[in-house]
């Protein structure tokens, strides 16, 4: 894989503020960062991008600018927010931030929960989803275990109602189920950019493992991906703080392995 398409994602700092997690990532070598925006859980979210846009969002780009790093997308998440108003307010302005960022992607956001009926999940994104289309920014929903996108066919449904809608892949919610590239082909045509973890096969609890017990599903798939007609960018999302990997270190164990593998392969 060529370098230039491969970053990596501020999950991988997810304790320490963006901007450090951006000034790392450029340390490192990276040459795209995937945002993690997410309520909650990051330095901040939509809620305060909503309530203060220019305050959290100008330190950002001023570091962005300055190390040059290229914003692959941002990823972003609303936590247990369920306003309708708050919704709409929020999702203007995580556009306003791909926007702001120039992020190629656009923006994720995370697909309904998997036990929503149709008319529920329907109903959620339909408002957000014209906001998107109103701000000229792509949106992408994650393949995610526990979401409606952790069944392909769901995934599809979702495609189907939104026509410029697009996913954000991360195969390993696939692999832990047990599946390969093939079972999920018919979602290909609508990937806008890519996750890699390294993960297992024995469900939710493998979900990232560090590379030595990774699946060679994994980069089989990326493999494939370099070989079909995807032209996006990939971002190594392994997060810090979760099921005990070591973040930083198997990100730079999985950056290599995955710029050995060319369009033949592995």
């Amino acid at each position: 894989m060529e370098r230039k398409r491969l970053g990596v994602s501020s999950l991988t700092w997810v304790t320490q503020p963006l901007k450090d997690a951006v000034a790392r990532a450029h340390e490192l070598g990276f040459p795209c960062i995937d945002l993690g925006l997410l309520n909650g859980w990051s330095e901040f979210g939509p809620e305060a991008l909503a309530a203060d846009f220019h305050s959290y969002a100008d330190p950002l780009r001023a570091v962005l600018e300055e190390t040059g790093l290229q914003t692959a997308s941002i990823n972003a998440g609303f936590g247990s927010t369920s306003d309708p108003v708050s919704l709409l307010e929020q999702t203007h302005a995580v556009c306003r931030a791909a926007s702001s960022f120039g992020a190629a992607a656009g923006v994720t956001l995370p697909a309904p929960p998997l036990d929503w009926d149709a008319e529920k999940a329907r109903g959620y994104l339909q408002p957000l989803y014209d906001v998107f289309m109103v701000h000229g920014v792509p949106m992408m929903l994650e393949t995610h275990y526990g979401q409606w996108t952790q069944h392909v066919d769901k995934a599809e449904q979702l495609l189907d109602w939104f026509p410029q809608l697009q996913l954000t892949l991360d195969a390993s919610h696939y692999i832990i189920q047990g599946l390969k590239p093939p079972d999920w082909e018919a979602l290909m045509s609508r990937v806008g950019h890519c996750h890699i973890r390294p993960c297992g096969e024995q469900g939710w609890d493998t979900v990232q493992t560090d590379p030595e017990a990774s699946s060679p599903v994994v980069l089989d798939w990326v493999g494939r991906m370099l070989t079909a007609d995807y032209q996006g960018l990939f971002t190594l999302e392994i997060i810090e703080g979760f099921n005990a990997v070591e973040a930083e270190p198997a990100a730079l164990t999985m950056r290599e392995r995955v710029l050995c593998i060319d369009e033949k392969g592995v």
